[in-house]
């Protein structure tokens, strides 16, 4: 987690304080100029640099200490949050297009939203950029293009409560997984995505809670309630007492009964003539096949015949 001002809101005393005395040419400043000179000072006072969506907030809240705020319904957050604070209920933690302003694209707002989904890099691969065709022999190019066919179909709103990918390292699950994240932000929906390092280093057993103030059963109860859940990489993170897999269980099972569709993506190495429900069961656990099973609300995809991208596309340079 950063350190400093919290990417989401300002108190009191992180607000930008643009005092008249601080300097005689602070007066003859513009609104740019003033936005600048307060982005610098910050970062020297954490002593590190801003992200795209600190930098926005900041903006935000010196337009609004100097009175030049642009939206007054949403305050230049371009979207407004549903006023529901139980989280059990389907509207908790969505967001929807401020009505009154157009801009909802702008890089900066961008940045913020991406960072509540937790997509950690300014610029995650796009699904239009996923290109099954690299894959060197037929049948790699034919499970890759039903894995990509899976997850178009998956954001654009086809019922799918639970999408499995199963496969090797490199084959481009990760590519799709952020790409359907950004997708999904792009589309306004509710979208959480979680990496299994991640995953593991949140529900990492322990006694005291995250740096966030969230205790473990608020970090679950947030991927059980989200609209949309990516799980990437699952099967990363050592788990040799199964502690990991009964954590995945009761997530995604649980999303799977209460009808909020979960895309997961499993780093899965076949084992001899292991079957693709055979290895999510290894990792994941008998619930989750079992609801796999369920053809009519899952889909489940193996790309074991993909070979791994990486070397194929250093070929091609």
């Amino acid at each position: 987690m950063k350190e400093g001002l919290n990417p989401l809101s300002f108190n009191q005393e992180d607000k930008p304080k643009i005092h008249s005395q601080s300097s005689k040419n602070k007066k003859r400043m513009t609104l740019e100029e003033k936005i600048e000179y307060e982005i610098k000072e910050n970062e020297i006072r954490w002593g590190r640099e801003l992200s795209e969506s600190d930098k926005s907030i900041l903006e935000i809240a010196i337009r609004n200490e100097l009175g030049d705020k642009q939206c007054k319904t949403c305050d230049d957050m371009k979207w407004l949050g549903y006023p529901v604070d139980d989280f059990k209920s389907p509207m908790f933690g969505k967001y929807y297009s401020c009505p009154d302003c157009t801009d909802t694209k702008s890089p900066h707002i961008q940045e913020v939203k991406y960072e509540q989904a937790n997509i950690r890099v300014s610029s995650p691969p796009l699904l239009d950029n996923f290109d099954p065709g690299i894959q060197e022999t037929a049948r790699g190019r034919k499970v890759v293009k039903q894995a990509y066919d899976y997850v178009n179909n998956w954001v654009n709103g086809e019922v799918v409560m639970m999408l499995a990918l199963v496969g090797g390292t490199g084959v481009g699950k990760t590519h799709l997984a952020l790409g359907s994240a950004a997708r999904l932000v792009e589309k306004g929906k509710g979208v959480k995505y979680m990496n299994g390092e991640q995953f593991a280093n949140e529900l990492r057993p322990r006694s005291f809670k995250d740096d966030e103030g969230q205790s473990q059963r608020q970090f679950r109860d947030e991927l059980v309630n989200t609209e949309y859940l990516i799980l990437d990489e699952v099967g990363i993170a050592t788990d040799s007492t199964g502690w990991m897999a009964s954590q995945y269980q009761e997530i995604i099972s649980h999303r799977f009964d209460i009808e909020k569709p979960t895309l997961i993506t499993g780093n899965i190495e076949k084992h001899h003539e292991e079957t693709p429900e055979k290895a999510i069961e290894r990792v994941l656990g008998s619930r989750v096949v079992s609801r796999l099973k369920d053809q009519t609300k899952s889909r489940l995809c193996s790309m074991w015949e993909a070979n791994d991208l990486r070397p194929i596309m250093g070929k091609s340079k």
